[in-house]
């Protein structure tokens, strides 16, 4: 089986169902390649209160005009131009999702702490750095200790994926496309060897 992904035209949903359907997961649908969706910002949870539109929605920086003016027809923000409707839509369910919240209407207050005492601890000693020959390590290689790690019982996929974990790697086949984490991994993978 081929897969080819185009990280410059396919959409981040795409690059994930394309993986989640290589390694097996049952419910991957595959959108057609090259189509983007549109890209939705981060929610920006800081509101106003009282700085609500005509149906109750604050003023958010991703969809809203910056200048902040309410239309003369119906008192709802001036919407930003060149949002496509689909990322409208989208932030506009964000916002009232935090708005349901409880709690949402009152902001997080965090006291201010009073200094505490530390006591004056020795330095740590200084420990040596672990001598790993930077990119010596292949895929394959990787590759290989995990299967002797399953064959001699040491290793399995519950410890697999912890390693996975410790790396960033999730699922833990992410690794084969991170050469400068090969070394470290085989390292973490040394206690499961035969």
């Amino acid at each position: 089986m081929q897969i080819i992904i185009d990280t410059d035209k396919d959409s981040a949903a795409r690059i994930t169902a394309v993986i989640a359907a290589a390694f097996g997961e049952p419910d991957a649908t595959l959108p057609e390649p090259h189509q983007t969706a549109p890209e939705v910002p981060p929610a920006t949870p800081e509101y106003k209160p009282g700085d609500v539109d005509a149906e109750g929605i604050p003023w958010d920086e991703r969809i809203h005009s910056s200048n902040k003016e309410k239309t003369q027809k119906d008192g709802r923000w001036k919407r930003r131009k060149n949002v496509p409707d689909a990322v409208y839509a989208e932030v506009t369910q964000q916002i009232k999702a935090i708005a349901a919240m409880p709690g949402a209407e009152a902001p997080l207050v965090i006291p201010d702490l009073p200094p505490s005492k530390v006591p004056d601890l020795p330095p740590l000693p200084e420990v040596p750095p672990v001598p790993v020959a930077s990119g010596a390590t292949t895929w394959k290689q990787v590759s290989e200790m995990v299967t002797r790690g399953f064959g001699c019982g040491k290793l399995d996929a519950e410890k697999l994926q912890s390693i996975g974990v410790m790396f960033g790697c999730v699922p833990f086949a992410l690794a084969s496309g991170k050469p400068d984490l090969h070394d470290a991994i085989a390292v973490a993978l040394q206690e499961f060897q035969p």
